[in-house]
């Protein structure tokens, strides 16, 4: 059995996972992070969470990518803290992406998706919320909160785009793909027609984005590789 993976990055755990239950794979990234040119709204952002308020991250990409874009985003995180920051996450990869400074504040939601995370703090009172994130990022987080009364704050920290040309394998040479966004269910959807090849899809919109774009996908719900790795096995 060959899996082939697309991710534009952290592949190699996916790799591993697989490995360890007997399952091949092949790395062709089909994404590839870009940031954008002007940097305000990042600065920005970073300013407003200096006063406090909170941070929701849905993404281990999101700091990394922040940071990159304003050099003192440690120091507004700080100050942040200091002012009342709290910190809300998806996933514990997410948390584990900032730094040590954070932890006190953080907390990780049990669920994989912003819809989850909705559902988890439903009853926080509403305050100011702060949403570094995807330019692609779908708008489910941002337009609950507001419909909270909360006082939403966004900036697109970085974006993805297709890779130009990937080199991808035949569709038969593989048994399936592993895809774990919807932007990497778009991006197959650009080269291969549904259908056309077994797509695991991983949480909940990216199984909706597959669906959506006819495929039929195998849906994973637990989102740790050796668990995907064990899901994809168990299909045989």
């Amino acid at each position: 059995m060959k899996i082939l993976l697309v991710r534009p990055d952290r592949n190699t755990t996916d790799e591993k996972a697989l490995a360890t239950v007997g399952i091949n794979s092949v790395t062709v990234p089909l994404l590839q992070m870009v940031q954008p040119a002007d940097t305000g709204d990042a600065t920005g952002l970073a300013v407003r969470m200096s006063r406090g308020g909170v941070l929701f991250l849905t993404s281990p990409r999101t700091w990394r990518a922040w940071a990159s874009l304003v050099p003192d985003l440690e120091t507004h995180l700080a100050r942040g803290i200091t002012a009342g920051l709290k910190i809300w996450t998806v996933g514990a990869r997410t948390a584990a992406s900032l730094p040590q400074v954070a932890a006190k504040v953080t907390r990780t939601g049990s669920g994989v998706s912003a819809a989850d995370l909705l559902e988890e703090i439903g009853n926080l009172p509403p305050g100011v919320a702060l949403l570094p994130q995807s330019a692609l990022a779908r708008p489910t987080l941002a337009m609950g909160l507001g419909l909270r009364g909360w006082q939403v704050h966004t900036a697109a920290v970085y974006s993805m785009v297709p890779v130009p040309d990937p080199a991808l394998p035949d569709p038969d040479e593989v048994d399936g793909v592993l895809l774990r966004s919807p932007s990497a269910v778009r991006a197959l959807t650009g080269y291969w027609a549904a259908g056309t090849v077994r797509v695991f899809a991983v949480g909940p919109s990216t199984t909706a984005e597959a669906e959506h774009l006819g495929w039929q996908p195998v849906t994973i719900t637990r989102t740790a590789p050796d668990h995907v790795a064990e899901a994809i096995r168990a299909t045989g």
